[in-house]
């Protein structure tokens, strides 16, 4: 990749050397936001921004450099296999090798708005590791001096919760939409003064520049060295040259000439060393002989603690110690003591991994990387059966099929089991599938006991078993009446209640004879019936019953 000459420095540097107000930092931010916002309208994705990345001159000209590990954005979010970046400004699904999109380069740039605005790197560590895990846990640490600088903390906190989110899409979409936000933050604009260099920082790098010009001289003296060498050299071995005054001057003149440039240049360094301010050195002072100091108390050291971390490939695979489930890969547990735990990682169409680790904090971090292998295509045909048939059987929470199931395929892993079946009560089970072959699973099913109901006097009831059902006592079957002339066979059917007195009620005609004649006889005969009361678990009970009268008149 090439860029165009740029005269500038970076961020960071810039803004040591320089006071800004907020308002400048501000503009600053808003000239960088455009140069990403820019880029990613061009499809691309920087993929490391940070100050050191971010060049800047004395006009407030701003351009973003090394875009060596950008990629060009396609249909579907970029997909990477490794973590690119700088750890504490990159973007924790960047961390963890998940697929990304400009919201990653929005992350980074909101933590480098961070670090400009107050001066605190949000989720900076003691080291990688710690650092790693800040970006993909821990909130962003707290700004000092807010106020101070003119900033409205409530709104900053606002801005920044959204901006650093560890889900991208509660991100702002563009380096805009971020600044604009910015913008609304700073209620006042102060003059905000760069950190000054203590003067022991100031001898170190005096003399820093004293040894760089020293050993500036060591390598010209050694360079003039080896040429006078190879000059020996070359006039010893070419025969020619000797013979030839002409070609062996100009050969000469070629060769003195840097011989000449680099003595002037040697000369010229010396001078000016020579005229540098002289470095004071500071003398220790004798030691005065102290008294012998008591012995120290024994302290009784509490037990270190590590992060433990955990990868895998591929990752979001469940992650479980010692039984408990921890959650998914990658993953960061802190305040692990000395011991010796027992792992499992565990993913969906890939053979689970189980290994013994022992935490030693001495030897610092623990880091612990799993590959799963896929499950091969086997294949297990399974038969299902109850008792009694037709219930449902449901796998992983999915019908498939009413009992008997047979030859249903399942691929390597382990199932969940569920028999239904109305008026009986469900079965689980879990079958766990390694190898192929056929299995068989029988399921005996119990019926759901039914609470037993009192009946209540008078109470109507259905026809059933444990009923004895009433009998006719008294009353007179209909006849035909005397002036009906039809000639024919005429059955009429009535609907009544025996009620716990044996007395008939609510008569009505359930199905007519055609004649009306005909059923209004048999309706007045059978309301002059009488019938032993119905009876259930020994409690008098009405019921609803029926009666067939037939006229067979010839």
């Amino acid at each position: 990749i090439v860029m165009e000459f740029f005269d500038g420095i970076p961020l960071s540097r810039f803004i040591e050397k320089r006071e800004l107000t907020t308002s400048e930092k501000l503009e600053i931010l808003r000239k960088i936001g455009e140069a990403i916002d820019f880029a990613h309208s061009k499809g691309v994705i920087h993929r490391d921004i940070k100050p050191a990345n971010i060049l800047i001159n004395d006009k407030k000209e701003v351009k973003i450099a090394d875009f060596g590990i950008a990629r060009i954005i396609s249909s579907q979010k970029l997909k990477q296999s490794v973590a690119i970046g700088t750890p504490a400004y990159i973007a924790p699904e960047q961390a963890i090798g998940e697929a990304i999109d400009q919201r990653a380069d929005i992350f980074s740039f909101a933590v480098v708005a961070y670090e400009l605005l107050s001066g605190v790197p949000p989720f900076l560590g003691n080291d990688y590791n710690s650092t790693l895990y800040n970006i993909l846990y821990a909130e962003p640490r707290k700004a000092r001096g807010l106020r101070e600088a003119g900033i409205d903390e409530e709104k900053w906190n606002k801005v920044f919760e959204r901006a650093l989110s560890k889900k991208p899409e509660k991100r702002f979409s563009t380096a805009k939409d971020l600044v604009d936000a910015l913008s609304e933050v700073v209620v006042s604009d102060r003059l905000i003064k760069p950190l000054k260099q203590t003067g022991s920082i100031q001898v170190e790098t005096r003399t820093l520049k004293v040894a760089r010009r020293s050993l500036k001289g060591f390598f010209i003296k050694n360079y003039l060295k080896s040429l006078v060498d190879w000059t020996k050299s070359l006039f010893s071995n070419l025969k020619v040259l000797r013979k030839t005054p002409v070609i062996a001057s100009l050969v000469s003149l070629l060769i003195m000439i840097p011989v000449i440039f680099a003595l002037f240049h040697h000369k010229k360094e010396e001078i000016k060393r020579e005229n540098l301010p002289p470095v004071k050195i500071i003398e220790e002072a004798p030691k005065k002989e102290e008294p012998p100091s008591p012995p120290p108390e024994v302290v009784e050291e509490k037990p270190q603690e590590v992060i433990l971390q955990i990868f895998s490939d591929p990752p979001q695979a469940k992650v479980i110690i010692d039984g408990e489930e921890k959650g998914e890969t990658p993953i960061f547990i802190p305040g692990m003591k000395e011991s010796e735990i027992l792992l499992r990682v565990e993913k969906d169409g890939y053979i689970p991994v189980t290994r013994k680790i022992k935490i030693d904090p001495s030897e610092g971090d623990k880091r612990v990387e799993i590959n799963l292998r896929p499950i091969q295509s086997v294949s297990m045909n399974v038969d299902i059966f109850s008792e009694p048939e037709g219930a449902r059987v449901f796998i992983n929470g999915k019908i498939v099929g009413v009992t008997p199931v047979r030859s249903y395929p399942l691929s390597l892993g382990t199932y969940q089991i569920t028999i239904e079946k109305d008026g009986y009560k469900p079965k689980y089970d879990e079958i766990k599938v390694f190898k192929g072959g056929r299995q068989k699973l029988s399921f005996i099913l119990e019926p759901i006991p039914v609470e037993k109901k009192v009946p209540v006097e008078g109470e109507l009831v259905e026809m059933s078993e444990k009923l004895v059902k009433p009998k006719k006592i008294s009353g007179e079957y209909p006849t035909t009446p005397p002036n009906f002339r039809k000639k024919g066979r005429f059955s009429v059917t009535l609907s009544f209640i025996v009620d716990e007195k044996g007395n008939v009620k609510d008569v009505s005609i359930e199905k007519s004879s055609g004649e009306q004649e005909l059923d209004r006889t048999a309706l007045r005969a059978i309301q002059e019936w009488k019938f032993t009361p119905p009876i259930l678990e020994g409690v008098k009970v009405k019921v609803r019953t029926k009666q067939i009268f037939t006229f067979v008149i010839e």
